[in-house]
């Protein structure tokens, strides 16, 4: 393989990764929520205490 096409090579092995992984998270997340039947308000209050505050949080503190 010459070296000029080992960039692509690698950049197109990367895409597929992320994809197969993406495809892969989709497909349990879907499996979890369909057995396990929880509010969705919890689901949104989770999102906002636990995972999005921290992070408005610390991006007011460093800038």
């Amino acid at each position: 393989m010459p070296l000029t096409s080992v960039g692509v090579v690698l950049h197109l092995a990367i895409v597929g990764v992320a994809l197969l992984f993406f495809y892969r998270f989709l497909k349990t997340a879907t499996h979890i929520m369909s057995m396990y039947k929880f509010s969705i308000s919890y689901l949104i209050l989770y999102l906002c205490c636990l995972e999005i505050a921290p992070i408005l949080i610390l991006l007011r503190l460093l800038s």
